[in-house]
């Protein structure tokens, strides 16, 4: 397939590096603001793939130029933070073709931020927007052309908007690309089932002194995931599974992600399955709280939850604990800063209405 990758961090490199070795045709695009990132692998067209994987792949194209990337390109991948999404889109769907589909990994709420613009642009039909609930890859740049896979994740759920077009979508990509993705029931589904705001903001904020003094010199899950620190996860997980379970969906719980995803023996804590992941060992902490773990997790992730949840007379005492004190902690207003409902296209909508909606556009 002809596949174009749209930002070249972690997860950019290792999507380029491993499709392109798979036989794809790869096309890696970075911001011009950005192009240094990009200098060494633009000029030998090469990604060096460690861990997991260990082999050399050579790139189709790697430019800054969105309509040079993405022309041709049947799948669309965005694997970037939440926060640069939406550039990302801006860019992209002036020069987009008819028939393309642009995916987003993680989601973020990308799928209902995103096609509310189609709609508005009346392009609803023209292209089809998808989104993971997570990333397949634990993964770390590890030089200017080499990316270093820790683990690759046994299973991704996906979801189109609106939900009729999934199908379609899962079979091509579970045909062409990797054999890892189940359908979704919708984008509401991929969003709420990310994990990554379960595990990073508690971690992160209740680790703050260790953060701010060592510079994240420390083991972010092994030593920073505590068993209290592990009681609170849970907590703030429950509370993003309550929301899953009043629109009649099964949120997947943090100890069976880890199960289902990279395979690790279920134990009786989160505390214990954490201890056995190598995969998550080696992540080192952030070095700053202005990091993505809060900057991007707790207005892409927490705050939705949060506030979609009082939408419905839903309590989140763990969660709004969380936001409460990464207001404090890094002088922010994450819940005015954060994805709104009515950011998000469903401000004021019944429970019937946002299923309708993420179902059949």
């Amino acid at each position: 397939m002809d596949v174009a990758v749209l930002g070249a961090g972690n997860a950019g490199f290792a999507f380029s590096g491993h499709l392109s070795l798979m036989g794809h045709r790869v096309s890696l695009f970075e911001n011009e603001q950005f192009k240094d990132s990009i200098k060494t692998v633009e000029r030998t067209k090469k990604i060096k793939l460690v861990g997991t994987i260990d082999a050399e792949a050579t790139l189709y194209k790697v430019t800054t130029d969105m309509e040079e990337a993405v022309k041709g390109a049947e799948v669309i991948i965005v694997p970037v933070p939440a926060f640069a999404q939406e550039t990302m889109f801006d860019s992209y769907i002036e020069f987009a073709e008819e028939g393309q589909t642009i995916v987003f990994f993680p989601g973020n709420y990308a799928g209902l931020r995103f096609y509310k613009k189609l709609l508005q642009r009346d392009m609803s039909n023209f292209i089809t927007i998808v989104e993971g609930d997570t990333m397949p890859y634990a993964t770390r740049k590890s030089g200017d052309d080499e990316s270093n896979i820790l683990g690759i994740k046994k299973k991704l759920f996906l979801a189109a908007i609106p939900s009729n077009r999934t199908e379609r979508v899962v079979n091509l990509l579970n045909k062409e690309l990797y054999d890892i993705f189940v359908k979704a029931p919708n984008v509401l589904y991929t969003s709420l089932n990310n994990s990554n705001c379960v595990v990073h903001c508690p971690t992160a904020v209740l680790n703050a002194g260790w953060i701010e003094t060592y510079k994240g010199d420390f083991s972010f899950y092994w030593e920073g995931m505590s068993p209290s620190v592990c009681r609170v996860l849970e907590g703030v997980d429950q509370e993003q599974v309550n929301l899953g379970k009043y629109f009649g969906m099964e949120i997947v719980t943090e100890k069976d992600f880890l199960f289902d995803y990279y395979g690790i023996k279920k134990c009786d804590t989160l505390y214990e399955m954490i201890q056995l992941s190598k995969a998550h060992g080696a992540t080192k902490a952030p070095r700053s709280l202005k990091d993505r773990y809060l900057s991007e997790d707790v207005p892409f992730g927490m705050v939705p939850i949060s506030l979609l949840s009082k939408q419905f007379n839903l309590k989140t005492p763990t969660i709004d604990s969380i936001i409460h004190l990464a207001n404090i902690l890094n002088e922010e207003n994450y819940l005015a800063k954060g994805m709104t409902p009515a950011k998000l296209g469903i401000e004021g909508l019944s429970k019937e209405e946002i299923l309708k909606y993420v179902n059949q556009g």
